[in-house]
């Protein structure tokens, strides 16, 4: 199997909001002029990320059964922090 690179690339924020992707990200996701871009708020963070039909079909479904049971993206926000640290715990002990 083999691991996928990951690259940070600084972008700059042009006088109407505008950013402009690196060319070679364009051609390997195969994105050109109109192309529709998610931009995800998590907390600090800012993603821009590439849509694909399969995930955004999961993450309609994954909206959906948590807005049933009154669930909030603020909420899941919220908890995440001490849920992290769970995870952590759990899975490699008291790291103290």
């Amino acid at each position: 199997m083999r691991s996928a690179a990951h690259k940070i690339e600084e972008v700059r924020i042009g006088a109407h909001g505008e950013i402009q992707v690196p060319s070679r990200l364009l051609r390997a996701r195969r994105l050109k002029k109109g192309s529709r871009m998610l931009v995800v708020e998590a907390g600090e963070t800012i993603l821009l990320v590439a849509p694909d039909p399969a995930i955004e079909s999961t993450s309609d479904q994954l909206i959906a059964a948590f807005a049933r049971r009154g669930v909030t993206l603020d909420r899941l926000l919220r908890n995440l922090p001490k849920v992290r640290k769970q995870l952590v715990r759990e899975r490699y002990g008291d790291l103290r």
